[in-house]
């Protein structure tokens, strides 16, 4: 039998909907969702099948810009350093604009 989380009723599931729909963040969208669900009385399994089917927003990058990025990340960078958030946002934003 699939198991069931017992939540402690802080919010009602009416609060839950609610923050889960006016959420701005994805995470804090998500982390809604899960508990809003959950406090329907649906099962981890039901849960997990519901929020596995919704695809999440396009990637920024195309599947060639990707394999450009891993292949970029096996050397070090321009710098000598280590590759960092920073360093990656500028190698994307450089190669998105050629």
């Amino acid at each position: 039998m699939p198991r069931r989380i017992k939540l402690e009723p802080h919010l009602t599931p009416e609060e839950l909907e609610r923050g889960y729909r006016s959420a701005k963040s994805g995470i804090l969208r998500s982390h809604y969702h899960i508990i809003w669900l959950l406090s329907q009385g649906k099962t981890t399994l039901e849960v997990s099948e519901i929020t596995r089917k919704i695809k999440g927003a396009n990637p920024c990058v195309n599947v060639v810009q990707q394999a450009q990025l891993w292949q970029a990340l096996q050397d070090q960078p321009a710098d000598g350093d280590l590759w960092d958030g920073l360093k990656v946002a500028q190698w994307m934003s450089d190669i998105m604009s050629d």
